[in-house]
């Protein structure tokens, strides 16, 4: 069911909400390989109502585990191929046929399409609340998987639902392949075209499984698997490579030439890493200090008249003078009144200058003490926008999406977990300063 929880996901939240809980669920694939371990190493000497509740916490410890760690998709495919294929070899299969199993109860696929519903429901209902990454890693919890498993158990026996278990473990390559394949194209290609990908991938990677099941041939299953999937996403700096790169050939490039930008980095040591990943997981539901697919640049004026105050604001690691929390606020660039730019904080590490978006969200702050102080200094301005439009064009972020600091209520990336700021915002870069900063940008030309 894990499938149309993305669809609904991708639907309700946008593509990058579904992308991301799309790699959550490729990662949260793990931890159902652990559910279906568990449960057929126990399966022989316990019934299966405890059967089940061990393998259920398999899975949750499984979920809290991974809810620690953000590999790239690149790295999730590669850590749960390896665990099919561990988890087939320790489910080997009985040495003596198993007992024919019974016909299933009137009941058995109402209940099964009642819990599918019920996990459907549920998960779409916190996932605002829970943030992309914890909500894909719960979407595969085992409800069907769990139906299917009981039932074979009582009817046909600990060797019957071994096999049932194992052949599930083969069927994972294929769902491992639809995740990956959305969470690498869906925030790139649109939702119909990612999701008709993600299926193509699937059945071929199932072709290639069922195929070389009757021979048990696990390495090459496993580096086939790994193959198909890597050429049709092809991870790397773009979003989206082999397949999701085809669909796209005719999108126009990042060929926007980089500004003059002076690095100035301010401390960002291990400990404030740290607070910034135990930030996100307060605000975003997510444990992770890494800013993965900015979706979102957020224009700022400092209240400064240098950038070195700029500098010397961010620089040290001290609870923010508003809210009160750690690590400090700061944004990844700062622009001076004389043109220069500074780059603050590298792009991959998240930075607190926008509540609610600091998930997504690259902040450029300016030099100055109002929005027109900063649109009628000409220097500033031409860097300003020389920048923003690198920016934009590389991580190909919509026009719309190049907003102000008041109007990220606005945004439909803004989401907050603490109930208290989900209305917070600054007055800087008001809406109708931004229209005259936007149609500046588009007129410095399309990416």
């Amino acid at each position: 069911m894990a499938g149309p929880i993305l669809l609904v996901f991708t639907l309700l939240h946008g593509r990058s909400f579904g992308a991301d809980a799309a790699a959550g669920t490729l990662l949260g694939l793990a931890a159902l390989t652990m559910f279906v371990v568990a449960y057929g190493r126990i399966a022989p000497w316990a019934p299966p109502p405890a059967t089940v509740v061990a393998g259920w916490t398999a899975f949750l410890i499984g979920v809290a585990l991974l809810t620690l760690i953000h590999p790239p998709p690149v790295g999730a495919l590669i850590l749960v191929g390896a665990g099919f294929a561990l988890g087939i070899k320790l489910l080997a299969a009985p040495e003596r046929p198993p007992a024919a199993q019974g016909v299933l109860p009137w009941w058995d696929l109402p209940a099964r399409a009642g819990a599918a519903l019920a996990l459907v429901v549920g998960l779409t209902a916190a996932s605002g609340a829970l943030g992309p990454h914890l909500s894909g890693l719960l979407a595969p919890f085992p409800i069907i998987t769990s139906v299917l498993a009981v039932f074979t158990h009582a009817h046909g026996g600990a060797d019957q639902v071994r096999i049932l278990l194992r052949n599930f473990l083969v069927g994972f390559y294929g769902f491992a392949a639809f995740c990956f394949t959305l969470a690498i194209a869906l925030d790139s290609i649109g939702v119909a075209a990612a999701f008709s990908i993600a299926l193509l991938a699937a059945l071929v990677v199932q072709a290639v499984t069922l195929a070389a099941r009757s021979q048990l041939k696990l390495v090459a299953v496993s580096s086939a698997f790994l193959l198909i999937c890597a050429f049709a996403g092809g991870q790397g700096a773009s979003p989206a490579l082999g397949w999701a790169s085809i669909v796209r050939a005719k999108t126009p490039g990042r060929h926007v030439p980089r500004p003059k930008i002076v690095r100035r980095l301010i401390p960002f040591p291990p400990k404030r890493k740290r607070q910034m990943a135990a930030y996100s997981e307060r605000h975003y539901g997510e444990r992770t200090w890494r800013l993965r697919r900015p979706r979102v640049i957020v224009e700022h004026w400092a209240e400064s008249g240098s950038a070195a105050a700029v500098f010397n604001t961010f620089a040290p690691d001290i609870r923010d003078p508003e809210l009160h929390e750690l690590p400090n606020v700061c944004s990844h660039f700062v622009v001076s009144g004389s043109g220069r730019i500074y780059q603050l904080v590298s792009l991959r590490i998240r930075c607190r200058h926008t509540v609610g978006l600091n998930w997504t969200a690259i902040g450029i702050e300016h030099t100055g003490f109002s929005d027109a102080e900063v649109l009628d200094n000409r220097r500033e301005m031409h860097a300003s926008l020389q920048l923003t439009r690198y920016l934009r064009c590389h991580f190909r972020i919509k026009l719309r999406n190049v907003i102000g600091h008041n109007e990220s209520l606005s945004s439909p990336f803004h989401r907050e977990r603490v109930s208290s700021l989900r209305h917070q915002t600054h007055g800087d870069w008001r809406h109708s300063s931004m229209r005259t900063y936007r149609r500046r940008l588009l007129h410095l030309g399309r990416c």
